[in-house]
């Protein structure tokens, strides 16, 4: 399960505009339940520097992002994900930590 997927374009204008933690929230929420102040802060502290990660150039403006991705078959999820327009992954991000 993905709580939030969009490119690269929109995932940084979100950040920039401050309306990706409460999407975030509201998308937890009705996909997996109630979330706790911890990982509302998590969010905020993490998106901005990711935001500043993804601003490299060499990183296409169509890149896929992913927050919250569950691993199929397993208790862990990946914070962060980018991947490729043509379904490579370029890179998968944060750690890794049980749902």
């Amino acid at each position: 399960m993905i709580i939030y997927e969009s490119t690269k374009e929109q995932f940084v204008g979100g950040v920039v505009n401050e309306l990706l933690v409460d999407r975030l929230y509201n998308s937890y929420q009705k996909k997996i339940g109630k979330t706790s102040k911890s990982e509302i802060h998590s969010w905020e502290n993490s998106l901005q520097k990711m935001a500043n990660v993804m601003g490299d150039e060499d990183i296409p403006r169509y890149a896929a992002v992913a927050i919250e991705f569950n691993i199929q078959n397993t208790s862990k999820r990946v914070n962060f994900l980018i991947a490729g327009d043509d379904g490579g992954l370029l890179l998968g991000m944060a750690e890794t930590e049980p749902t």
